[in-house]
């Protein structure tokens, strides 16, 4: 072998030496990079930390506002117990709650049994506001919506707003399955008495006795039809006969 041919080898292979492999050119990519790798990593660690420890917190609290709120509900007065004076430290308590665990699912039912424990005391301006927040919280849930337009019906009649009131009996008379058909039309049929649309009212009646519900009982709206019909009656002889019912 010529001395060219032994020199042009000893080149390449010296070349080759040189050139850098795959794995020193990512050892040395590694090297040049590390300090910012290393932050990269432990943003993720600490992010995905944070996470699961706000979703720890997050589940806590509500545990907590769910323990809390079963206490309060548990030491709710029963019937003739339910006096405005023991109800008082009920809605304090509830409202507490609230101020400390609003955004915890049992804030959604503590401001029902707000509405309801300030419309057994009576005081019905603050029954109608925790009404009204209660059926802001409700969201999609049908069933508890039924219940808190029950709770705002008879608030908003309580409080004399009789249309507003007919409104809410109205939807809840619509609802199929509700339970409450049968009360919502006979609150209906007084709200008609009470205007002097007695044709209305009597329809309503009827529409009561037919619809499903345990409440009112059939006496008693079969009493109330028969003393509307009897004054329906009077009033259209009274319409009739005019001389009749002038005072002699």
């Amino acid at each position: 072998m010529s001395a060219r041919k032994i020199k042009s080898n000893s080149k390449i292979i010296e070349k080759l030496e040189l050139t850098p492999t795959r794995a020193e050119k990512w050892r040395a990519w590694f090297e040049e990079h590390q300090s910012k790798l290393i932050l990269v990593v432990l943003g993720f660690f600490l992010g995905v930390a944070g996470f699961g420890g706000f979703t720890y917190y997050s589940s806590s609290r509500d545990r907590q506002a769910e323990a809390e709120y079963a206490r309060i509900v548990n030491a709710w007065p029963s019937g003739e117990s339910a006096t405005p004076q023991a109800l008082e430290p009920i809605a304090s308590e509830l409202e507490r709650l609230l101020a400390a665990y609003g955004s915890s699912p049992a804030a959604r039912n503590a401001k029902l049994d707000l509405a309801k424990a300030y419309f057994q005391m009576g005081r019905h301006e603050q029954a109608l506001k925790w009404s009204q927040q209660a059926m802001e919280a409700v969201g999609a849930d049908a069933g508890l919506k039924n219940i808190v337009r029950y709770q705002l019906a008879l608030t908003l009649e309580a409080l004399g707003r009789a249309d507003e009131a007919a409104g809410q009996w109205q939807m809840l008379q619509g609802e199929a399955g509700s339970g409450f058909a049968r009360e919502a039309q006979w609150h209906i049929a007084r709200s008609y008495s009470r205007k002097g649309d007695y044709s209305k009212a009597v329809e309503h009646y009827e529409k009561a006795l037919k619809a499903e519900g345990a409440y009112p009982g059939e006496p008693l709206l079969q009493g109330e039809l028969a003393q509307l019909k009897a004054k329906v009656g009077v009033l259209s002889e009274a319409v009739k006969n005019p001389s009749e019912t002038k005072p002699q």
